[in-house]
């Protein structure tokens, strides 16, 4: 695999953490920042972006998996009451954006341990921690992989807490995340003190 110069932010948490938002809201800010996009074998959603995956149906990725083509990937719905056989995962292809610029991507505790083990890029690790979150129903499945994921121990770089509660939880850890990123990437960035 390709090395690349250019920092990974790699964004860890737990279902419902916020982190899918918190890349959007960067995504919309910092230009020079692309998303590492995920494979999924799932069909796009109504209003989803083209490019928020790349589509690939469930033969297609689960050849991939037979190859060994994956960083990471999952099915996170097959052990659910209702099981669902959606695979997500990332390949060499979801990295490809690191050679025109920085990029950011949500990934798991053993995906992130696999992309260090590549030395595919310099890497920034930030744990997203929810706090006063409260998990819908269907989402306790996704919870447990969650917690077991989480007892991996990985270095992190970074930890921010979102409060649920606190109506400027988001933008709190939003405006924290900002500032990790920018920091690296922004040649002789400094922080601008909040008033």
């Amino acid at each position: 695999m390709q090395q690349f110069h250019h920092p990974l932010f790699v964004i860890l948490g737990p279902s419902g953490a916020g982190k899918s938002t918190l890349i959007a809201m960067l995504l919309a800010v910092v230009g020079d920042l692309r998303r590492a996009r995920s494979h999924t074998s799932r069909s796009r959603r109504e209003g989803e972006s083209e490019d928020a995956y790349f589509f690939d149906g469930f033969e297609i990725l689960s050849s991939m998996i037979e190859r060994g083509e994956f960083v990471e990937y999952d099915q996170p719905f097959l052990q659910a009451e209702t099981p669902v056989n959606t695979i997500y995962g990332r390949s060499a292809k979801s990295f490809e954006p690191l050679a025109r610029g920085p990029c950011i991507a949500d990934m798991t505790e053993p995906g992130l341990v696999a992309l260090r083990k590549l030395d595919l890029a310099p890497i920034v690790a930030v744990r997203i921690v929810p706090k006063n979150h409260v998990l819908l129903p269907h989402a306790e499945e996704r919870s447990r992989a969650d917690k077991a994921r989480a007892q991996i121990e990985v270095a992190i770089d970074h930890v921010i807490e979102n409060d649920h509660a606190d109506p400027k939880g988001l933008q709190n850890a939003y405006e924290a995340l900002l500032e990790i990123v920018l920091a690296k990437i922004v040649p002789n960035y400094t922080s601008t003190p909040s008033v």
